[in-house]
């Protein structure tokens, strides 16, 4: 969206999105350790006038996810921390 609002055609660049994806897809599965789907789109004259680390902050897509976290840690959570105050001193280890 970022490079369409920066004047790109948006149906000439979700192709070239899909393009790299794919490219860099099929590289992955040839073995690749890294996905270059970044430094692809980078590269791409398609997309100059695109700041690439801005739009990649993360904080620009994570809405209100953080401040949730805050919420339920300080509802759900602390009142169980202060409920058993003797836990906290516990080490844990969790395996998922």
């Amino acid at each position: 969206m970022a490079a369409v609002q920066a004047g790109g055609d948006r149906q000439y660049l979700h192709e070239r999105i899909r393009s790299h994806s794919l490219a860099a897809s099929a590289r992955i599965k040839e073995g690749a350790r890294d996905n270059d789907l970044i430094g692809r789109l980078v590269r791409d004259a398609a997309f100059p006038q695109l700041d690439f680390a801005a739009v990649l902050e993360p904080h620009h897509y994570v809405g209100r996810a953080p401040d949730q976290v805050r919420e339920f840690i300080a509802q759900e959570v602390e009142p169980i921390r202060r409920r058993y105050p003797n836990l906290r001193a516990r080490a844990r280890e969790v395996d998922v």
